[in-house]
């Protein structure tokens, strides 16, 4: 198992110009050897900031895909206390 928890990201490959096909500016790195984590990168992401408030970092290597999620998910969690 990885030392991190891994997440595959979106499908949607918007900058594959930008940033490769791989989103990783096709760098062929050697696939992750742990298995990836069941829920979205997004979901995960803002489970892990609930349960470690001011302690996460996230390292985006690619699209920003998943951080723009994140937001929309916050907001949406956000505004649901209002409904």
């Amino acid at each position: 198992m990885s030392l991190f928890p891994v997440k595959k990201g979106t499908k949607l490959r918007i900058a594959d110009f930008v940033h490769g096909a791989d989103g990783l500016g096709n760098q062929n790195f050697d696939p992750p050897k742990g298995k990836p984590v069941e829920q979205s990168a997004a979901a995960f992401l803002v489970e892990q900031a609930k349960l470690h408030p001011g302690k996460v970092t996230v390292v985006a290597l690619g699209p920003l895909t998943n951080i723009a999620l994140v937001r929309f998910l916050v907001l949406w969690i956000f505004l649901a206390d209002f409904i």
